[in-house]
């Protein structure tokens, strides 16, 4: 039993005391003689009993028990509306006519009228209460079925079992659950079904198939296979993969077209489908000018076919002028020269040339070393590179003249250059007291002292954010993987950073920068300090030689080539550039958005108002506002509702960019476009549940194999014992009994 006071108690306590004190001392201050003690004694306790009985009423006593209850029990009912149930490959019963999958599930709702057969089983335990949803993608909505006026559209491009049975699941948590009726073709393309997951819901799940489960004759166009940048007047290959069932050794047309014409067409041939059922089909493409670039393959719709959805795709390229041009220059073979050198070579954007210059130490010639006089002595020689990248030089193994025409091609020019320093070119000979001293972005007139301890990477708030730093596109695996990273041999210290520096990354435990930005008159400058980044080549303990790991696509490699492409790109005179992740989308994606804002001083802009516009081919523009995620760097988010391209412009204190995406179609719903039988099976048989073709079984049959829980459930419930009639009669029993008795001994 538990009390509810809603007096203090400590009030109660003085109240009954007083009550019991006053009654007490009233009746034995009764000096008649007609009242014996006797008499006085029952009298007190009648008054006694009545106030203790009130008091009790005013601590208002509740007892608390559990009571068993049939609770109606929830059937949900889930049905698929992604675009394959628009598919018309159903035929009607004793008739020709082919309706599409959402009309059999309509009519299959409505005729046997779900609801009201549930609802009126008598002989179920408690009663059942459908509940309808529809999901697609990555929705799911509670709808209302009514013969008369609902219908089912097909929409979205997924079809996602787990997340749609689980979001459902959720919402009837701690209710009783009869089980769930899963409605659709089985054809979930969104990632693998966790079954374990789904058994621990502990609830059958009963399938009802539709569609042909026969696969129907059909052709598309898998994937597009071409490179991400190509190169203007230069012809690349574009590999289109096509599939085809039920058009054997037939011929068709396959044509590639861009934005305003067809480029080119092929006539081909099926191969036999007890063969393959795949085959490519290559053709060339030659971009005329810069620019982002969308490119179709095309089939024509055959006779037969289950759908056109999937019979073309199309992919967006960027047109660039050329490979990005690198001169590595070192003064001697080291490793960091070699790596970097094989890792340019192996890249398809880039050309490298190699250069070991004179005075160096006495190493074994090779076809590599040039003498002083290979390295460009004009700018117009040098303004052939994008990018120059000097290794462990003294000073005096470039002329002043070499090294004034440096400081122009990235002051003048907007070019970049990367200090891939060494214990020379950090040294009190090196280059921080010549000429290049005004494109570094350290200060040290005695020049650096190395230090030999190896040391591991932190990357600052700027650097988890910049382009070039990004191992991964997830921000917490891209600090896993900077982490992971093998240890740099040595590190350079006791060096001044200028004003308008950046550091990318500093030491783990001793912040001190290792790899700092500098933004020096339009172009840029970027120094590692430190030795061994060769050493992340080797990142995976599986890979033995150093060509497989050169080959293999490892974090060195995307660490240097994101960092060429950054520092090659030349946008360093526009404060505000804006990237996305990626510049092909599927419609319904998320595209995510990063702008950089720089002041006139090059530095990172806080607080800046961020405007970007978002303008689709329908030209139905619309705006966007950003947060700041890091100093001077903005994201903002958007999702793709329509196909086409689609421009976004960036603006902030006067100054804008803009870049273009592509939206394509997504076709993943039509890649199997028939009834997976075998997959609705598992479902079904995985979590007690049956599966059956939705024309084969009636809801009667449906409400024979579905039934309430069997145990029964318990509610918590609530008595109040003061609030009651006999209490109130009690009371007045005893009050009235108490003044019988005094009238009667003449007390009244």
């Amino acid at each position: 039993m538990q009390f509810k006071f809603y007096w203090p108690l400590w009030l109660l306590i003085i109240l009954l005391l007083f009550s019991a004190g006053g009654t007490i001392g009233a009746y034995l201050a009764l000096s008649t003689p007609r009242v014996s003690r006797i008499t006085k004694a029952g009298l007190i306790g009648l008054r006694l009993l009545a106030i203790l009985v009130l008091i009790f009423c005013l601590t208002q006593p509740i007892r608390i028990g559990q009571e068993s209850i049939n609770p109606v029990s929830n059937l949900l009912v889930l049905i698929d509306t992604t675009s394959s149930m628009g598919l018309v490959d159903v035929q009607e019963k004793n008739t020709n006519r082919l309706r599409s999958r959402l009309e059999v599930v309509r009519k299959w709702l409505f005729e046997n009228d779900l609801g009201r057969t549930f609802s009126a089983r008598s002989d179920l335990y408690g009663r059942i209460e459908p509940q309808f949803y529809q999901f697609w993608d990555d929705q799911i909505t509670k709808i209302v079925p009514d013969s008369g006026t609902n219908s089912f559209l097909p929409k979205g491009y997924e079809t996602d079992f787990q997340a749609s049975i689980n979001q459902a699941a959720l919402e009837w948590r701690g209710q009783p659950l009869s089980g769930i009726i899963l409605i659709s073709d089985g054809g979930h393309n969104v990632g693998a079904i966790d079954f374990e997951e789904i058994r621990q819901l502990q609830t059958p799940i009963y399938t009802l198939g539709v569609g042909n489960e026969n696969q129907p004759s059909d052709v598309q166009i898998k994937k597009i296979q071409v490179s991400p940048i190509v190169y203007v007047g230069q012809k690349a290959p574009i590999r289109a993969t096509v599939y085809q069932r039920g058009f054997s050794r037939q011929k068709t047309e396959i044509s590639l077209r861009n934005e305003s014409n067809s480029i080119s067409s092929k006539t081909i041939t099926f191969a036999d489908e007890t063969t393959t059922l795949d085959q490519t089909i290559d053709f060339e493409i030659e971009p005329k000018a810069e620019g982002s670039l969308t490119y179709t393959i095309q089939l024509p719709v055959l006779e037969g076919e289950a759908t056109a959805e999937n019979n073309q795709k199309s992919v967006t390229i960027r047109a660039v002028k050329s490979k990005l041009m690198v001169l590595l220059v070192d003064g001697y073979p080291r490793w960091e020269y070699t790596f970097l050198k094989r890792t340019l070579k192996k890249n398809v954007d880039t050309e490298v040339k190699g250069m070991i210059l004179k005075n160096s130490p006495p190493f074994p010639t090779n076809s590599d070393i040039k003498s002083i006089e290979a390295f460009p002595t004009k700018i117009e020689d040098l303004l052939k590179y994008d990018i120059v990248v000097l290794g462990d030089l003294s000073s005096n193994q470039l002329s002043i003249d070499q090294k004034r025409i440096l400081v122009d091609y990235v002051q003048q020019f907007g070019r970049s250059v990367v200090f891939l320093s060494g214990a020379v070119s950090l040294g009190n000979k090196g280059l921080l007291n010549s000429e290049l001293a005004d494109i570094l972005p350290i200060l040290a007139p005695k020049g650096c002292l190395f230090s030999e301890t190896e040391v591991d990477l932190k990357l600052t708030p700027l650097g988890q954010q910049h382009s070039s730093m990004q191992l991964s596109l997830d921000f917490d695996q891209n600090q896993k993987n900077w982490h992971n990273l093998p240890a740099l041999s040595g590190w350079f210290r006791n060096f001044e950073l200028k004003s308008s520096a950046i550091v990318l990354a500093e030491h783990e435990s001793e912040s001190i920068p290792i790899l700092t930005y500098f933004q020096s008159g339009l172009g840029k400058s970027l120094l590692l300090s430190a030795e061994g980044s060769w050493r992340w080549t080797f990142e995976s303990p599986l890979q033995k030689s150093m060509v497989d790991q050169i080959s293999s696509g490892s974090h060195y490699s995307r660490f240097w080539l994101q960092t060429i492409r950054w520092l090659s790109s030349r946008v360093s005179n526009n404060p505000i550039h804006v990237t996305s992740d990626r510049i092909n989308y599927q419609i319904g994606e998320t595209i995510e958005l990063i702008v950089y804002a720089y002041d006139a001083n090059f530095m990172p802009m806080t607080q800046a108002e961020i405007k970007l516009n978002v303008i689709p081919s329908d030209n139905l523009s619309f705006q966007l506002s950003a947060d700041e995620i890091g100093t001077g760097v903005y994201r903002s988010t958007f999702t793709a509702n329509t196909t086409g391209r689609y421009i976004i412009q960036a603006s902030a204190s006067n100054s804008e960019d803009e870049i273009e995406i592509q939206v394509n179609s997504n076709t993943s719903e039509f890649d199997r476009p028939y009834l997976d039988k075998e997959l609705m099976s598992t479902l079904a048989s995985g979590t007690g549940g049956i599966y059956h073709q939705i024309d084969n079984v009636s809801a009667e049959e449906l409400a024979d194999l579905i039934s309430a829980p069997s145990k029964p459930v318990y509610q918590t419930v609530e008595h109040q014992l003061w609030d009651h009639p006999l209490i109130f009669l009690f009371v007045l029993t005893l009050l009235g009994g108490e003044w019988l008795w005094r009238k009667r001994c003449g007390l009244i």
